[in-house]
């Protein structure tokens, strides 16, 4: 499959500017090879590492919400069927650190239709902020030491 990858920009000391693709893995348990695409919405840098949250698109489940650290995928849990569930979404936002653990922030619909939730991961947990709303949004995420 030919589809884009998820990718970042990094110069160096030296002024060489170097670009760095996250790799196909398995998503949601499904071969590589079923990995269509990747985009990232967001991107943390700290002094040893490149986080990046956003989506994986996956032949014949959609969209997969994950992050990156460095080029490691990490996929967010959602609690829907992604193979049948043809309007649910889990969008990743933003992304930032916390004590040591990744926080990512999103939207997310498990009912489909027009509903849209605000929801957090922490540690890859899934945090819904507004249940009983009719929609919600989270647009940033900024820890403050």
């Amino acid at each position: 499959n030919g589809g884009i990858l998820a990718t970042y920009w990094r110069k160096k000391s030296n002024g060489k500017i170097t670009q760095t693709k996250v790799k196909k893995i398995k998503t949601y348990g499904l071969p590589k090879s079923e990995v269509w695409s990747s985009r990232a919405t967001s991107i943390y840098v700290d002094c040893c590492a490149v986080y990046m949250a956003g989506v994986v698109n996956v032949t014949n489940a959609g969209e997969v919400p994950v992050y990156w650290k460095n080029q490691t995928q990490h996929e967010l849990p959602v609690e829907f069927d992604l193979d049948t569930c043809d309007y649910c979404t889990a969008e990743p936002i933003d992304i930032s650190v916390l004590d040591g653990k990744v926080l990512v922030v999103g939207n997310y619909n498990h009912v489909g239709g027009g509903y849209r939730g605000a929801v957090y991961w922490l540690d890859k947990k899934l945090h819904k902020l507004c249940e009983d709303c009719d929609s919600s949004d989270a647009v940033a995420v900024v820890v403050m030491d």
